[in-house]
């Protein structure tokens, strides 16, 4: 017996040109698809833990990947959750790191943190915790979510829903957010301090 074939169609981008009635055919599709996900949707919104985050940048990118888990985009949530944490830890780095020239010592300049962006994650959470910056107790959390970002990214998952579930409930990302926190806020009030 002959092995059949399927092929994906998406042929929206093809309704939408087709001006009003075909936008009016689309919302009716988005609405329907929307409905028979939203049981779904719920369901794995009451997953997600409660969270308190600075807005700004990490929100908007953590939003993201919560949006992604609810929406059901398991692979993308996983790479995401992987992608931000990985920045918070370079944002880290550059926020604690001084650099001296002669008998100065400062920041790393927008330049330079192009440079440090460049040192790979394993020796960053390594820089971090060997400085005390994170906690010896992140660094496991950290490398699940760091492997799980590399195996999600390369489409090799296994099991997608538990992995993006993990990824985005993990400590590893209750970690970075917690130390991007508490490092940031002391570098604003160091900075303050400095002013005053």
């Amino acid at each position: 017996m002959e092995e059949q074939t399927f092929w994906g169609l998406d042929s929206i981008p093809d309704l939408l040109k087709m001006g009003k009635e075909g936008e009016k055919d689309v919302k009716k599709i988005f609405r329907k698809k929307l409905e028979q996900q939203l049981p779904q949707m719920i369901e794995r919104y009451k997953l997600l833990p409660a969270i308190i985050v600075e807005m700004g940048k990490y929100w908007e990118l953590l939003s993201e990947a919560r949006a992604l888990f609810v929406e059901g985009y398991f692979y993308s949530c996983v790479a995401m959750c992987g992608a931000t944490a990985e920045r918070i830890a370079k944002e880290l780095l550059r926020n604690t790191i001084l650099l001296r020239s002669r008998d100065e010592w400062t920041s790393p300049s927008d330049e330079q943190a192009f440079v440090l962006d460049r040192i790979e994650m394993n020796d960053v959470r390594e820089l971090l915790v060997k400085s005390g910056v994170i906690d010896q107790k992140a660094i496991r959390p950290f490398k699940k979510l760091a492997e799980l970002r590399n195996r999600y990214t390369h489409a090799r998952g296994e099991s997608a829903h538990d992995d993006a579930h993990t990824a985005i409930s993990d400590s590893a990302m209750s970690s970075a957010f917690a130390s991007a926190s508490s490092t940031l806020l002391s570098t604003r009030l160091l900075s303050y301090e400095a002013a005053t």
